[in-house]
C-alpha cells in the first residue's frame, strides 16, 4: 500500500471518528484485533474492560489503531465487511 492510501485511510478515520465510535461494539473490536498481528495482551484488556463505557474502549481501540498502518488496514477491512462505512481509498 501507498503512503498516499495511508493518508488518505488516516484523514478518513479522522473525519469520521465520531460515526466510527457509535458505530464500534465489542465484536468490531474483536474481529478487527482478529485481523491484526502483535497486539500486546495487555492493550487488548484495556478493550474489555467492564469499567470503561463502550464509547470510552472504542476511543482506546481506535487510537490504538491509528498507530500503525497495519492495524488502519484492518478496521478498514472490517468495517467494510460489516457495511458500516464505505471506504473510499
Amino acid at each position: 500500500m501507498t503512503l498516499y492510501f495511508i493518508d488518505n485511510l488516516i484523514n478518513w478515520v479522522k473525519e469520521n471518528r465520531e460515526t466510527i465510535l457509535e458505530e464500534m461494539d465489542a465484536d468490531i473490536i474483536e474481529t478487527t484485533v482478529n485481523n491484526m498481528e502483535d497486539v500486546p495482551d495487555e492493550v487488548k484488556d484495556s478493550w474489555s474492560d467492564g469499567s470503561k463505557s463502550r464509547k470510552d474502549r472504542s476511543k482506546i481501540f481506535l487510537d490504538f489503531v491509528l498507530e500503525k498502518d497495519n492495524y488502519l488496514k484492518a478496521l478498514k477491512k472490517t468495517m467494510e465487511e460489516n457495511g458500516i462505512l464505505s471506504v473510499n481509498n
